[in-house]
């Protein structure tokens, strides 16, 4: 649908506004090598399965999503295939209700999922700040001392040039403890025939019909 789609690099920000930064660093290109030495560096051992194990327990993780959905289906195939390189044995946890129960219940290792995004960015505290202060989306109970009072400077502060600055570091901060991992930002398409007007697409909208209420039937 369009070859040109980049990775996301931010959490904050999409590739299409002028406040995006690449914030990734290091973390944007694979690397196997550092992956393997940062296991072993932690006391990981490379068994002769391709899998590395510590004190009995092998490195197999669960990675969550709602089923059936195709597309997420081959995503994980996908990170299935590129950690088993750096000895990681992943295993795919489909369930209808892994969005409804399992993801907010923390019932996953790694979950692939997609949240929303709008123009706003105050909206991402509930993300990112800790389960008791705010964060109620925040599914991996993510807990950093400092990034609650961070958003809530930047979402008092007006000026916009500051206030994507420190949206920004936000962005930094959670790099650095890699909280998630953003992917890419999945595309919406809207099609109406052209006997119905004014089907408008409005992407803080979570349904087409958000403005109905005007559409009508021409010859």
């Amino acid at each position: 649908m369009a070859p040109d789609f980049e990775v996301i690099n931010n959490r904050m920000f999409y590739p299409f506004q002028s406040a995006y930064k690449n914030n990734a660093g290091e973390f944007e290109k694979q690397d196997i090598a550092k992956a393997k030495s940062t296991l072993e560096a932690a006391g990981w051992a490379l068994g002769s399965d391709g899998v590395y194990a510590k004190a009995g327990q092998k490195l197999s993780l669960r990675v969550g999503r709602r089923d059936p959905n195709p597309r997420r289906q081959k995503t994980i195939e996908l990170v299935i295939a590129q950690c088993k390189e750096a000895g990681f044995d992943l295993k795919e946890q489909a369930d209808a209700k892994f969005n409804s129960d399992l993801l907010p219940a923390g019932d996953f290792d790694i979950a692939l999922f997609a949240w929303t995004g709008s123009p706003q960015v105050s909206p991402n505290t509930a993300l990112y700040a800790p389960p008791d202060q705010g964060g109620g989306s925040n599914f991996g109970a993510w807990a950093n001392p400092d990034i609650k009072a961070m958003f809530d400077k930047a979402n008092a502060e007006l000026d916009e040039a500051t206030r994507n600055d420190l949206y920004n570091k936000i962005d930094e901060l959670i790099w650095s403890d890699m909280a998630t991992i953003p992917l890419f930002q999945f595309p919406e398409l809207e099609a109406h025939k052209k006997t119905v007007e004014n089907v408008i697409y409005n992407p803080s909208s979570a349904s087409i019909t958000w403005n109905a209420q005007d559409w009508k039937m021409v010859s």
